[in-house]
This record gives structure tokens, C-alpha cells and sequence, in this order.
């Protein structure tokens, strides 16, 4: 177990996070190109002050994942003093966006910050930063956090991967838990999102084992989204729900994604903060849960967004929720 004096504080985890804090890392690389050598050892330190100073507002990202003796009541524990994360250092020649998927994870596998087991109870940091050297005027920036103590809101939006930028001001997240999460969301699925429920059935959970057991290895591909394709989609969705002011890049792509693939039931995660009584924009930790859409609800993005901006968060084609018995057969 990691024990320190000066990690005077230990914060509870959810009880989700004891199963999350074994998922994959969330991270991205970001990569930076430049026709001076000299702005390359600038950015660094630039990155490195931003870095010191998203820390100062939130020490808990230096802490470690531990539980007591008995392997209980897993816990964030940190020192409250800590002003300083090290930008670690790489240097990755070959590193382009062209590689092959698999051979960019690989690549980056040493980086990661461990999960589950490997995590817990080991002097492992859960938050990581490296600058990376490509060339003199190339270079990219690897950001992993455990996902046992950061869901994708903490990480990405205007949080702590967004910090980084000068455009965007240092805020303190709130890593106390709100324990009454499970509670009230699960009062909010039985008035509202009735596709929750089959998250947790016995027989779509055995579904998911046996395709991570016994379907083929899937094949990973990387691909790049065009900027001017999302705009034209946004336009078009709008058009067809003007009531709806708006359709964010992610409903886009989650509706493409749903009728490419012709799902009988696609669940999109949803971020709970706002939208609950008791969950603030500023807390850190695990805050989501699972929208089911049918056909009729994803067959364009501004329904998917319509569902979201309701005062129920819940499908708006359907009356009820039909495909149960579908979707655990396909």
C-alpha cells in the first residue's frame, strides 16, 4: 500500500469507480508542427508553467489510487501542497498521424498510466503529461489519466486537457465525490431514460462477455474528420428540426455512427453534470450514464440533441422503448 505523510488526503471513490478504475486510460496526442526551432523549447516550458499551475488549482492529479488493508474503500489520496507535475520527456522519431493504429498505440503503451490492479496500491501516478520530440520543429504532447477518477467531461471539455491552452482559464475541480449519484440517477431513469435498465440485465451483460470472449479480434483503424463535412451535416440537422438551436459536433457523429452501422439499440454516454440536482459543472470524478436511441430516435443528429435539451432526458420518436428483446440477440 502507498502511504505517505504528506498524502494528507484521501478522497472516497465512487462505487462505479472501483470497477471504471480498470477500463483504459482516457488520453490523446496532440501533435505540433512549427517553421522555427526556436518556438519548440518555448512551447515546452509554456506547457510546463501551465501544467505547475493546473496542479496549484487541482493537487489531487499528483495523487495515487490506494484502499485499506483489507483492499476496501478505494480512495484518491493526495497532498494538498502539491504545486508541480514533471512534463515527462520522449522522443518518438518516427511518430505520424499516417501510422498504423495499432502501431501507434504500441507505441505509446509505455506512456499510459496503468489500470486496475497495476494502479492500485502501487506508487503509479493516475495523471501523466509527456513532451514528445519528432524533430527540431515537430513535436506532440501525450496527456493519459486514469478513468477511474476522470470521465470524459473532467478530461476534455474546458477541463483539464483544455487548461492547457491560454485561452482557456485554470479552474479548481472538486474531487469530493457525491455519493448520492446512483440514487438519483437511478429515480431519474424509472421518470425518464427507460433504455437505462438494459444496461444491467442479466442477459445483454452475458452478450458482451461472449463477444469479448469469443468474436473475432476486431481491426482498429485511425481516420481524421472533415471539418467541412461536420458544418454541411450541423446545417442540414438544424433545418430539419428548427425548434432545435443547435447540434453539437458529437450528436453528428454519433447519429452517422448509429445508421452506419444500423443499430438496433445505440447508447450514447451522457454527462449528468447540470442536468441533476446535487451535480455541478465543477466536480471532478465519474458522472455519466447511458441514453438508449432506436432507429427513429438517431436517424438525425438534432433528435439526439433534442433528447438532451428536454426536461427528461429521454428518446423523443419513441413512446416506448421496443428493441430490448432485439438487441440482445444481435
Amino acid at each position: 500500500m502507498v502511504s505517505s505523510s504528506k498524502m494528507s488526503v484521501a478522497v472516497r471513490l465512487l462505487e462505479p469507480e472501483g470497477y471504471i478504475v480498470h477500463a483504459p486510460p482516457t488520453q490523446t496526442i496532440t501533435i505540433y508542427s512549427t517553421d522555427s526551432p526556436g518556438a519548440i523549447p518555448r512551447a515546452k516550458a509554456y506547457v510546463q508553467a501551465r501544467l505547475n499551475a493546473i496542479v496549484q488549482a487541482n493537487p489531487w492529479l499528483t495523487g495515487r489510487v490506494v484502499t485499506d488493508f483489507i483492499g476496501t474503500n478505494l480512495s484518491l489520496q493526495y497532498d494538498p501542497t502539491a504545486n508541480t507535475l514533471p512534463l515527462e520527456e520522449s522522443s518518438m522519431p518516427k511518430l505520424s498521424t499516417a501510422m498504423d493504429y495499432q502501431e501507434l498505440t504500441n507505441l505509446f503503451k509505455p506512456l499510459e498510466v496503468r489500470q486496475g490492479t497495476d494502479l492500485i496500491n502501487k506508487d503509479e501516478p493516475p495523471f501523466r503529461v509527456h513532451w514528445i520530440t519528432i524533430t527540431p520543429t515537430r513535436c506532440a504532447l501525450f496527456m493519459t489519466i486514469s478513468h477511474g477518477i476522470s470521465d470524459g467531461y473532467t478530461y476534455y471539455r474546458y477541463r483539464l486537457y483544455g487548461m492547457l491552452s491560454a485561452t482557456t482559464p485554470i479552474q479548481t475541480l472538486d474531487p469530493n465525490r457525491f455519493y448520492d449519484f446512483e440514487q438519483v440517477s437511478n429515480v431519474n431513469s424509472a421518470w425518464g431514460n427507460d433504455s437505462a435498465a438494459l444496461m444491467s440485465r442479466f442477459p445483454l451483460i452475458c452478450n458482451i462477455l461472449g463477444t469479448l470472449l469469443f468474436s473475432p479480434k476486431p481491426n482498429y483503424a485511425l481516420r481524421t474528420i472533415s471539418k467541412d463535412w461536420i458544418a454541411r451535416e450541423k446545417a442540414k440537422a438544424v433545418a430539419h428540426l428548427p425548434h432545435v438551436a443547435f447540434v453539437s459536433t458529437n450528436d453528428v457523429l454519433t447519429s452517422w455512427f448509429f445508421r452506419e452501422c444500423n443499430s438496433v439499440v445505440g447508447f450514447m454516454t451522457i454527462n449528468y453534470r447540470g442536468r441533476m440536482k446535487g451535480l455541478a459543472s465543477h466536480l471532478a470524478g465519474n458522472y455519466t450514464s447511458w441514453l438508449g436511441y432506436q432507429p427513429e430516435d438517431y436517424a438525425s443528429p438534432a433528435l439526439m440533441r433534442e433528447s438532451l435539451t428536454s426536461n427528461v432526458l429521454r428518446r423523443v420518436a419513441l413512446a416506448t422503448f421496443r428493441g430490448c428483446s432485439r438487441a440482445l440477440h444481435q
